[in-house]
């Protein structure tokens, strides 16, 4: 041990000196030597330095002067001790451990621990009084700071040991403690080690940050990373600032916002200016920032707040990059739009884009005009939803020119044998996904490409041929892979109409049409609309406009809708019901003498949509 000045001797020396241990607090360790040397208070000890009060251990933060006289009663280094008091510095922070932290960031007052820790070693780690890491980094517990039996706040009253109640003497570790979340750990340990009482843990945590950020210093990096906190989490505002701040929001709430704030550290800036940029896209009003005010403090950091010049510039630099009235606003018009401008390249109004951009359908820039949030577009992005928009075509159009179901272009949607564009936008803006003008056009085009010169036979039209499908939806998506790999041999009749009324198939290809299903199931994250258009319900059942409008309106009727009928609905009528257009076709007759041989067989008719199917696929022989 080294020496004591003569002038620094005290009275008496504890009997049984304890060696401090690595991390350990001021406080914690004085108390731990007064345990060990059953020693009832630890005023016992701190009055040797002048300390009046023993429920207040100040001797952390004040009484300075008298640690050479502590540390001669304890037998130890007095730097031992200097190392673990907090002075201030000319900013009016307090130096923990070498690194300059706010006042407030620091509790001396209360005892917060892990009890897992304690059950590792009964002594008090000095992270524990950091506020704005409220866990344990060697246990990943959250600290908790009452006894489980008498539920006393811990302090620093009497000296029963680090390890027991301040009040009943019960164990503390057995204390329940919730833990961190796997996920959070990573970045939490990194965000901790900035103010770590390890050197080498400080600097391998500045040296993953990217190089803008390297020249700050621990102590400035910390600061940065607790006000992004704020921004991702605005409950933090009034919990670290003002007359009584104590970081009071939960420690779940505390831990996940200086994660995330450590990520967004490490991407710097990009990851910040997307978040504020999304808090944004949700505000209610003009010149909000979407963010309880949070943003806008963040960005007036350097001129309210009294911040070392390096951090301030950094700041600076944030704020400019964003700034329409600043040094980079020639780049932010280039990249960027107005709601007018935008409104004017999509072709649609201004309180309409704006809708848009508040629902997610628009990415929104963050912007600075005039001193206030400013939502502006990317000019990219804005510039590919007009093209999409000039070559676009609805799905009820793709359906009418390729003579299929609104269902059957859903389908080749989800075999991805048409794609659709700008889906995020296009779906909110339309109310359904759409297809280019281009994709369309080259899938008909394969089609056509596809055909043959002769059939085996005379051909009947695919339009046609699908009323033998019955029982489900047409396969359409199927068939439309069945044209272009060979499996249904076709020829064109380039007569004026829809390209399924083109296309022209053998008779003989009707049990393979009816060979061919789509499950819906089997395509993960495909979307299909829940409801069919009456003639869409008229091919699933395969009848006429003309058969089917007595039965779609009393659907309409009994389920509120009048343009629309139930998907789920019509499928079920079309697994009990027949046609007689479906027993024609499969019969090689004609409908008239299909519904005359029905009817001389005694099949049940069940109604407009038809006879019992299952009593005529068994009478009738269909196959």
């Amino acid at each position: 041990m080294a020496t004591v000045s003569q002038h620094a001797r005290a009275p008496w020396q504890v009997e049984a000196p304890q060696a401090p241990i690595a991390g350990e607090s001021l406080d914690g360790y004085i108390a731990r030597v007064a345990a060990a040397n059953w020693i009832e208070n630890a005023l016992t000890i701190t009055s040797l330095a002048g300390v009046i009060y023993g429920h207040k251990p100040t001797l952390s933060t004040s009484n300075w002067d008298g640690l050479p006289i502590i540390a001669d009663c304890l037998r130890v280094d007095v730097e031992e001790l200097q190392s673990r008091s907090y002075p201030t510095d000319s900013n009016g922070r307090r130096v923990f451990f070498g690194v300059p932290v706010p006042r407030n960031d620091i509790d001396i007052a209360v005892r917060r621990y892990a009890p897992a820790a304690l059950s590792i070693s009964p002594h008090h780690r000095a992270l524990w009084q950091l506020r704005a890491f409220p866990f344990c980094c060697e246990t990943w517990q959250y600290l908790v700071d009452r006894c489980a039996r008498c539920e006393r706040i811990q302090r620093w009253h009497h000296t029963n040991g680090i390890a027991r109640c301040d009040r009943c003497v019960d164990d503390l570790f057995a204390s329940a403690a919730a833990a961190v979340p796997s996920e959070l750990r990573t970045n939490l340990s990194a965000a901790v080690g900035l103010v770590h009482t390890d050197v080498a843990r400080r600097q391998r945590s500045l040296a993953v940050l990217p190089a803008v950020l390297q020249h700050l210093g621990v102590a400035d990096v910390y600061e940065l990373l607790v006000r992004v906190a704020i921004v991702i989490e605005p409950r933090l505002t009034p919990a670290r600032y003002g007359t009584n701040a104590s970081w009071s929001q939960p420690s779940c709430v505390v831990a996940e916002a200086m994660a995330a704030a450590w990520g967004m550290l490490l991407d710097w800036p990009h990851s910040l200016q997307g978040l504020i940029a999304k808090r944004l896209s949700s505000a209610s009003t003009r010149h909000q920032d979407g963010n309880e005010g949070s943003t806008m403090r963040f960005l007036r950091l350097s001129t309210h707040e009294a911040l070392t010049d390096a951090l301030r510039q950094t700041i600076d630099q944030f704020r400019s990059a964003i700034d329409l009235d600043g040094p980079n606003s020639s780049q932010l018009g280039k990249q960027t739009l107005s709601t007018q401008e935008a409104a004017a390249r999509l072709g649609y109004s201004t309180k309409g884009v704006a809708e848009l951009r508040r629902q997610g359908a628009l990415t929104t820039v963050f912007a600075l005009h005039e001193c206030r949030a400013a939502p502006r577009y990317d000019a990219a992005e804005i510039d590919t939803l007009a093209e999409i928009i000039a070559n676009r075509v609805a799905l009820e159009g793709a359906a009418w020119k390729l003579g299929i179901s609104y269902h059957g272009v859903e389908q080749l949607i989800a075999m991805q044998m048409l794609l659709t564009q700008g889906d995020r936008f296009c779906v909110p803006r339309y109310g359904s996904p759409q297809i280019a003008g281009p994709v369309l056009d080259g899938l008909t085009g394969s089609i056509k490409a596809s055909s043959r010169s002769v059939l085996a036979s005379e051909g009947v039209s695919l339009r046609t041929a699908v009323g033998s499908v019955g029982g489900r939806a047409k396969p359409w998506g199927p068939i439309f892979k069945s044209l272009l790999d060979g499996s249904l041999p076709f020829k064109l009749d380039h007569r004026a109409g829809a390209l399924a009324e083109q296309i022209l198939v053998d008779h003989t290809c009707f049990r393979f049409l009816r060979s061919l299903f789509f499950d819906a199931s089997s395509f993960e994250g495909a979307k299909f609309s829940s409801m069919l258009s009456r003639r869409d319900a008229g091919e699933v059942l395969n009848l006429s406009p003309k058969s089917s409008t007595p039965l779609f309106q009393r659907m309409a009727a009994s389920e509120n809708i009048s343009k629309a009928v139930s998907f789920a609905e019509v499928v079920r009528l079309s697994e009990v019901h027949i046609s007689s257009r479906e027993i024609a076709l499969r019969l090689g007759i004609a409908p008239k003498t299909a519904f005359a041989r029905a009817n001389e067989m005694m099949i049940p008719l069940l109604g407009p949509a038809g006879w019992c199917r299952e009593t005529a696929e068994s009478q009738l022989g269909l196959t």
